[in-house]
């Protein structure tokens, strides 16, 4: 299979924040080679309040025009620089809207800022990206506001639970590294066991330690294993094992590392040495500096 971004919806509400993530697309590959479906909500609910001198059709009539306008202006820069767009005002929920056309596109990967600003025809951006994590079947690129633009992808980091359900990012990851000559680094996070896990599922302290011992081991093992079935990819690739909070080791290593672009997948297999995926992304969401691209399960996707 072929992991290519030649479809992307990217919603858009009007500011300035949500507009930033489509710097962040030159490292998909050619703007000519990509087609970008442009999306503006105007939910009918959000204008209930009306004066005797305009009811709600004429304002849901306004905004849409509105709308109309700011994705044309959109358009004609993306078209300047080689993009193929095509713009859409939906009048429907926010995050539904999103999903919705994504499906009926086509598309392999939606595109959004996690945070616009809210108000008339403004998108309630941190509330609709979470829905539309639990809800979409194609791959989501997030920012947050403010990030820097990626001017060369050089490092990715693909966060592994020894699950096949979180290897599904892998392949994107190798696909995108190969297209820009970046390097990838596996890494797992192992929790550590706190006092009260301890009783509970071990007889002493001494058999905590040596299982936790036991279970980096098997998490370099697993690692060496997946860098091994690598090789030929003409792709660097490194491997690190951390004790810690999934979550937090994530945003550590991007810091530390000097990483461009982490890649995860939306699930993995829950259980004492597993990741809650679906927690772990939020997490990593909430408190990461740099572009995040989430990979939808197989399995999750099969069952939308």
């Amino acid at each position: 299979m072929i992991y290519e971004y030649n479809k992307i919806v990217v919603p858009l509400d009007g500011s300035p924040q949500a507009e930033q993530i489509l710097d962040q697309l030159a490292f998909l590959g050619p703007a000519q080679t990509k087609s970008i479906v442009l999306v503006n909500a105007v939910v009918p609910s959000h204008y209930a309040v009306t004066t005797p001198q305009l009811g709600i059709p004429n304002i849901i009539a306004y905004m849409v025009a509105g709308a109309n306008e700011y994705l044309s202006q959109v358009q004609e820069k993306l078209q300047t620089q080689g993009y193929t767009v095509s713009t859409h005002v939906m009048e429907d929920d926010a995050a539904l809207s999103i999903v919705n056309l994504a499906k009926t596109e086509g598309a392999n990967l939606i595109a959004m800022t996690t945070h616009g600003r809210s108000g008339l025809a403004r998108l309630a951006l941190g509330s609709i990206t979470e829905r539309v994590i639990h809800t979409a079947t194609a791959p989501l690129l997030l920012v947050r506001p403010d990030v820097t633009s990626i001017t060369q992808l050089r490092r990715l980091l693909v966060p592994l639970d020894g699950s096949q359900l979180a290897e599904d990012a892998l392949h994107h990851a190798v696909a995108l590294a190969k297209m820009n000559g970046a390097s990838i680094l596996l890494m797992q996070a192992t929790h550590e066991l706190d006092a009260g896990n301890k009783r509970i599922l071990f007889a002493n302290e001494e058999e905590a330690e040596e299982a936790m011992s036991q279970w980096l081991q098997d998490a370099d093992t697993y690692l060496q294993s997946i860098k091994h079935q690598l090789l030929g990819q003409d792709i660097a690739v490194e491997t690190l094992v951390k004790a810690g909070e999934p979550a937090a080791q994530i945003s550590q290593i991007v810091a530390d590392r000097a990483i461009d672009l982490v890649v995860m997948s939306t699930h993995g297999r829950t259980g004492v040495r597993r990741w809650m995926y679906g927690s772990v992304a939020n997490k990593v969401l909430r408190g990461l500096t740099h572009p995040l691209l989430l990979i939808p399960s197989r399995a999750a996707a099969e069952d939308a």
